[in-house]
């Protein structure tokens, strides 16, 4: 561990060299000499001439005895940690604690260098759960090991924000539909998502989520505002922003397109109407009720959406009070 993070530019490679032997011995043991000991927050990545991916070289290249294989898969208990059985499952186990101890602005601009750890991360978990998978059959239940892996990958794609989906998409399998979601979540593909909950998956729950999520933080956290902001204020403020190109205020508009598609593939229009119906009634305050008029089916009497209209005039009458009282 002294050799891996000196700053003699001599010293770290001499404890890359020396870690296989410690490796091969004691596996836990030996991912602390690139991780350290304890909770504590690292000072550096490495030693002096030397980057984490060189550990990520050598980890994957490991070895392991058969008695060590199964003294892990043994007291593997099904919990997060993948047992340590092969040199990818000891990259992953590194590279998650590198992550989790990573340095702040200690050491300046380190964007670049944590963005290919968090890619390499996404691939190696990615990689694993398609080598626990039987022949390709994504459609059975996962076997116990490809569960910890799909469960570890799905969290990581959504908490982290430091890999590149757009890589990631282009070697995910497309059966991998809750994956395949979240990495559009973080492209801004709305109308691709959504048709991936509604169509594929038939699952209202998730499609609503997601909404929710994308609405408030487009209100809150890119434009700054709050949920309660009168309607008057938000309008303004889209207007502005428009220049950016941002179409995250009309995710209820995408739910319902999104719908309004998947009835006309199963040619059943009435499941379609009884849907936007639904989504306007519910989330009538989320919905610009301009653009609601240019995405209705031709042939929708407008009588169908009377509380609509009725609850969204009100909504948008209480907000420009609220607006006038304020100013």
């Amino acid at each position: 561990q002294t050799l891996w993070f000196s700053s003699d530019p001599k010293l770290p490679k001499l404890g890359l060299k020396a870690s296989t032997y410690v490796l091969k011995q004691n596996c836990q043991l030996g991912l602390t000499i690139f991780t350290g000991s304890g909770d504590k927050k690292l000072e550096s990545l490495c030693g002096a001439g030397t980057s984490p991916m060189d550990a990520v070289a050598l980890l994957k290249s490991i070895q392991l005895d058969q008695k060590l294989i199964d003294e892990a898969l043994k007291n593997s208990d099904g919990d997060e940690q993948i047992p340590l059985t092969n040199g990818r499952s000891l990259s992953i186990a590194y590279l998650e604690t590198l992550i989790e101890k990573m340095p702040g602005e200690k050491l300046g601009p380190i964007s670049s260098e944590s963005s290919q750890l968090h890619d390499e991360l996404a691939y190696l978990l990615m990689e694993g759960l398609l080598s626990e998978l039987h022949q390709g059959d994504f459609t059975k239940e996962d076997p116990p090991l490809a569960s910890q892996y799909r469960k570890k990958l799905r969290n990581f794609l959504k908490l982290s924000r430091l890999y590149n989906p757009v890589k990631l998409l282009a070697i995910i399998p497309s059966d991998f539909l809750i994956e395949h979601a979240l990495l559009l979540s973080r492209t801004g593909r709305h109308t691709e998502l959504l048709d991936i909950y509604v169509s594929k998956l038939n699952d209202k729950r998730l499609a609503e989520e997601y909404c929710d999520e994308v609405w408030k933080r487009n209100r809150v956290k890119k434009y700054g505002l709050r949920e309660d902001l009168p309607f008057a204020e938000e309008t303004s403020v889209q207007t502005e922003n428009a220049k950016n190109g941002s179409d995250d205020a009309d995710i209820y508009l995408y739910l319902i397109k999104a719908y309004l598609l998947r009835a006309e593939r199963e040619s059943n229009v009435g499941m379609g109407i009884t849907e936007l119906v639904s989504i306007l009634d519910r989330f009538y305050d989320r919905v610009n009720p301009l653009k609601v008029l240019a995405i209705l089916p031709e042939d929708m009497p407008l009588t169908m959406l009377n509380r609509f209209f009725s609850s969204s005039i009100r909504f948008h009458k209480s907000q420009l009070r609220q607006s006038q009282i304020v100013h």
